[in-house]
């Protein structure tokens, strides 16, 4: 929890009024396999985004298509293109909505089931977000917020979506005889201006080459 108050407390104390599309997330994921549950943040502000989980910090900027993905061991970063995000495999996923709503964090949201290949489960997707499509999009694909598991076929499913935040999932994935569950939900949603160095390499980091 710490971290996330941190981070939060960064954008906070930024100052000024926030611009259309800037928000910034807590996000709590409880991994598959009884793994202890952690926080992260995820942060958006016109033509960027970006996430901070644990060690490493993942910024997509639109703009210039790209990401850039900063270690905070080796205190590196590097920078591959967008399109290196786009889906591989060849799973399948769709979302259908099952009816219900409710609020959370503040904002209305709907339920979708999922149904796959290698996915299963349900996601709550949130409105009443100001985030540019093309952010979304990127975003989404980036692992900003949304389902923990490597699954690019369910990212798609969201993106198809065309509007909506994944606020809440339940995520099952197919392993052997019981699959694996991974459960993700945003804790809190910030209208705050976010600070330009949450939407850059942490400074002081060194230019790395790509892997």
């Amino acid at each position: 929890m710490r971290r996330s108050i941190v981070c939060l407390g960064s954008v906070l104390s930024a100052g000024g009024v926030a611009a259309a599309g800037d928000y910034s997330f807590v996000q709590r994921v409880q991994p598959a396999g009884g793994a202890f549950p952690f926080e992260e943040m995820a942060y958006f502000r016109e033509d960027k985004a970006a996430r901070e989980s644990g060690r490493s910090r993942f910024v997509v900027d639109v703009k210039e298509k790209t990401l850039t993905t900063a270690n905070r061991d080796s205190e590196t970063y590097s920078v591959l293109p967008l399109e290196a995000l786009r889906r591989t495999g060849s799973g399948t996923a769709t979302l259908e909505p099952t009816g219900k709503k409710e609020k959370i964090a503040g904002h209305k949201a709907r339920e979708y089931t999922i149904a796959g290949d290698r996915v299963s489960g349900t996601i709550w997707l949130g409105y009443g977000f100001d985030i540019p499509a093309g952010t979304r999009e990127w975003a989404l694909r980036a692992g900003a917020v949304g389902p923990k598991v490597p699954a690019p076929e369910l990212t798609e499913a969201i993106v198809k979506q065309q509007k909506g935040m994944p606020l809440r999932s339940s995520v099952t994935m197919a392993s052997g005889a019981t699959g694996l569950t991974t459960a993700t939900e945003v804790l809190v949603v910030h209208d705050a201006a976010v600070a330009d160095d949450l939407l850059a390499p942490p400074k002081g980091f060194k230019k790395a080459a790509a892997k």
